[in-house]
C-alpha cells in the first residue's frame, strides 16, 4: 500500500489507472481477509488448540488448499505456526526448513501455487 500511495503523490500513477487494475485490487483484498482470518483464529483460539496436538505440520500442509494462493498462505499460517513449534522445543533450524520445504512442494502439487505460474 505504501508503494501506491507513493506512485500516486509522485504523479507516476494515476488513481483511475490503479482503478482499472482489478485484478490487483481482488488480490489485495483476499490478501488482507486471509491475514484477518489469521488473527481471527488467535483470537478464538484455534491455532493455540492446533499448537497442542501433534499434527502441527500435516494441518500446514493440507490446509493448503483452501487458501488462494501460495503468498497468501504463508502470510497467514507461516508467522502463526513456527513460533508454536519454538514454543513446543522444536529444532528452530529444522522445523524452519521444514516449512520451507512443504512450502516449495505447494508449487508442484497445482499448476498455480507459485507467483511465477500467472505469468503466460
Amino acid at each position: 500500500m505504501m508503494g501506491l500511495y507513493i506512485l500516486l503523490i509522485l504523479g507516476m500513477l494515476s488513481w483511475m489507472t490503479a482503478l482499472i487494475k482489478k485484478l490487483a485490487w481482488d488480490t489485495l483484498t483476499w490478501f488482507a481477509v486471509f491475514l484477518g482470518m489469521r488473527y481471527q483464529l488467535m483470537l478464538l483460539g484455534v491455532i493455540p488448540w492446533v499448537y497442542g496436538t501433534f499434527i502441527l505440520r500435516s494441518v500446514y500442509f493440507f490446509i493448503d488448499y483452501l487458501f488462494a494462493g501460495q503468498t497468501t498462505h504463508i502470510g497467514a499460517l507461516y508467522q502463526a505456526i513456527l513460533p508454536m513449534h519454538i514454543k513446543a522445543n522444536v529444532l528452530k533450524t529444522l522445523y524452519g526448513l521444514l516449512l520451507v520445504y512443504n512450502t516449495n512442494l505447494f508449487g508442484a502439487l497445482t499448476h498455480y501455487r507459485h507467483g511465477q505460474a500467472l505469468i503466460h
